[in-house]
């Protein structure tokens, strides 16, 4: 049975990965890519991905949120995030370099709320205030995701040596994940799925 850290940063991962390859092909689009950050399409299309890995860590922590809840913390963050968006934009009007850029502010971004969330909660804190938390306490959450790198790149690891019907089986999920539609039981359902399926990796 993973740890509960195990598991957040199965969850975190995969989240990191997939918002990271979403954000860099969103770049690779000439001028629409540069423009559509500049307005923060981007990282609206990447708004419901952090909203399910956030609900799954509120679970491990015996948490269940109501939307208005998840929004008001992941907000504060977007909010945040906002401001860097003309650089970005402007990075990613540079062929190769940009799309490059993005993807790595994706991938960060996704960790750092991923485990400013996972923090916030180990220390009793109230979801509502992530964007306060993260802010207020960056080198502790640089801390941690320096710590889980490794657990991070055996993650990695498992995910690309995973048989291909069980490798089928976890992109399928990931799909499933990425859509906008789901109820937070569902997408639940499909994060203990895949980290059943890297637990298994992992193990053997």
């Amino acid at each position: 049975m993973a740890s509960k850290a195990l598991k957040a940063n199965i969850v975190i991962h995969t989240c990191a990965v997939t918002s990271a390859v979403a954000a860099g092909a969103w770049a690779s689009i000439p001028l629409i890519g540069a423009f559509g950050i500049i307005f923060g399409l981007d990282t609206l299309f990447l708004t419901p991905m952090t909203i399910g890995m956030v609900i799954y860590i509120g679970k491990l922590h015996g948490h269940s949120y109501k939307y208005a809840e998840l929004m008001a913390g992941v907000g504060q963050v977007i909010g945040m995030v906002l401001g860097i968006n003309v650089a970005r934009a402007l990075a990613a009007l540079v062929p190769g370099w940009g799309t490059g850029l993005n993807a790595a502010i994706a991938f960060g971004l996704q960790e750092t709320i991923g485990w400013g969330a996972y923090l916030l909660l180990e220390r009793g804190g109230k979801i509502e205030n992530l964007g306060e938390f993260i802010r207020d306490n960056e080198d502790d959450i640089k801390k941690t995701i320096k710590q889980e790198k490794a657990n991070a790149e055996k993650v990695e690891q498992a995910i690309s040596h995973l048989p291909p019907d069980k490798k089928a089986e976890y992109d399928n999920l990931k799909s499933q994940f990425e859509r906008k539609n789901l109820s937070k039981a569902q997408k639940i359902e499909i994060q203990e799925k895949m980290i059943r399926i890297v637990e298994e990796a992992m193990l053997t």
